[in-house]
């Protein structure tokens, strides 16, 4: 990677989103072109996380999301698979 933060290319505009979002892509194809279809989906997603880390991002695995209700937090009832640099969620 490039070094750039997350604010860092915000910033810098779209492009840079979309350097990202290729690289998610390009990463996700290399993990499935390595095992193939059938594996559960955590070892898909702990490879994809551990390429993406072995390019330089900052990876998050099972991120937590609070679910509101009408001003009222329900609790994490979701969770995201990865997040890459705080900007993609995988």
């Amino acid at each position: 990677m490039d070094g750039q933060t997350a604010s860092a290319r915000r910033l810098a505009g779209p492009d840079s989103f979309n350097h990202l979002t290729r690289q998610v892509l390009d990463a996700a194809m290399k993990v499935h072109s390595h095992f193939g279809a059938g594996l559960l989906e955590r070892i898909y997603r702990d490879a994809l996380a551990t390429e993406l880390r072995r390019r330089g991002h900052r990876v998050d695995v099972e991120v937590p999301v609070q679910v509101w209700y009408e001003g009222e937090p329900l609790g994490e009832a979701l969770r995201m698979d990865l997040l890459v640099e705080d900007e993609v969620v995988v």
